[in-house]
């Protein structure tokens, strides 16, 4: 197994990424407190019960997988910084005029990062950093707990809301896609049923 590089600047450069990483850092436990002391407590009686530890358990696992795989992509170096090049121009390796040094076939210099990334994918504003070679796998780890956890807490809060609210599920999905509805001509079958 390789060792991995580390990132000689862990800090975002670029004002839209310190935003996007203030965003997220600040969302992922407000979002874990929400779901577990407001949203749960109405769906299972809180105490030593097994749904309400399971998902205790759960929301617990989600959360720790995400920070730690988004802590991965940001600590992981994906820069020629310290690789060994060749120092004669053979296709299809191309010449970077700003780090001045010969790079391999899919890399890229990043404008934000400064540096060529061994087998750039795209700068992540998230994390701050680029993805490449080195931390991608982690990205994707990062992006499927991520949609996990989305889905699963979207459908325990339209749950939650249904609930407190007293909406119809109908009246929901009217708001959410009302496109779709105006577009299926399901706009009028609403109103026919008294849904609105």
């Amino acid at each position: 197994m390789t060792q991995l590089k580390l990132r000689k600047q862990f800090f975002p450069r670029a004002i839209s990424d310190i935003a996007a990483f203030t965003f997220l850092i600040f969302m992922l436990p407000f979002c874990y407190w929400f779901e577990v002391f407001v949203v749960l407590p109405t769906r299972h009686a809180p105490g030593i019960t097994f749904w309400y530890s399971l998902y205790i358990v759960w929301f617990t696992f989600l959360l720790i997988s995400i920070v730690s795989n988004l802590t991965y992509i940001i600590l992981t170096d994906c820069s020629i910084r310290g690789e060994v090049m060749p120092s004669t121009l053979v296709p299809p390796w191309k010449f970077c005029d700003l780090c001045q040094c010969v790079t391999p076939p899919r890399s890229w210099h990043c404008e934000v990062c400064k540096v060529c990334i061994l087998k750039r994918d795209h700068h992540c504003h998230f994390s701050g950093c680029c993805i490449g070679h080195n931390n991608q796998r982690f990205f994707f780890m990062f992006l499927i707990y991520m949609t996990i956890a989305t889905v699963h807490t979207t459908i325990l809060n339209a749950c939650f809301v249904i609930e407190r609210e007293s909406l119809s599920i109908w009246l929901i999905i009217k708001i959410l896609f009302p496109l779709a509805v105006f577009t299926l001509g399901m706009d009028a079958s609403f109103e026919d049923n008294g849904n609105i």
